[in-house]
């Protein structure tokens, strides 16, 4: 893989070789001649890495996993959960019914987006990448917790004070209609 460079400068600038050499590593390429190979085949193997091997989230969050990869040839990625290959599509599986998934790859970064995180989510994500010198892959933990509860008002303080506000505005047209009454009977006397 470190010779791809000469052999890319050989072939775009047309340089015969008077001895075409073979290949001594590695082993899928040993004996084969430099002439008969494509360029993709001076392939480095791929290294990947996660920025971090445990990622937290909490329930309903957007949750971003990051994977590091480094290949020459650029390595194809891929995202696994469960046996499962992701992708950019709403899945159907036992374990994330319905769930979101976002890929994006940019330079040496991919990244597994899950747009609305639940507990289910949890467990083991692994980031595979592949060219053709081989596969490396990573594991990547992801932990979703519950989100913590509101302190706003909850149902039964809501209740409350929707009935000390119906007291009030009854109580009010009470001491109204009777404060009208009595007008009106003083009136009449």
């Amino acid at each position: 893989c470190e010779l791809r460079p000469v052999r890319d400068w050989m072939i775009r600038k047309n340089v015969p070789a008077t001895v075409v050499p073979d290949c001594a590593s590695p082993s899928r390429l040993m004996s084969q001649s430099w002439d008969r190979l494509d360029l993709e085949e001076f392939a480095c193997l791929p290294e990947v890495s996660g920025s971090s091997n445990n990622f937290k989230g909490l329930e309903g969050d957007e949750v971003t996993l990051v994977c590091r990869v480094n290949g020459v040839p650029a390595p194809r990625v891929r995202w696994v959960r469960a046996g499962r290959l992701l992708g950019n599509t709403t899945t159907t599986s036992s374990f994330n019914s319905g769930r979101s998934f976002m890929l994006r790859s940019e330079g040496q970064m991919s990244n597994l987006t899950i747009k609305s995180a639940d507990i289910q989510d949890s467990g083991l994500y692994t980031c595979n990448a592949e060219n053709k010198a081989g596969k490396a892959e990573v594991v990547l933990s992801l932990t979703i917790d519950k989100k913590p509860q509101s302190k706003g008002f909850g149902g039964k303080a809501l209740m409350a004070g929707m009935a000390v506000s119906a007291v009030i505005v009854l109580s009010s047209c009470l001491i109204g209609l009777c404060a009208y009454e009595t007008r009106k009977k003083r009136q009449l006397d």
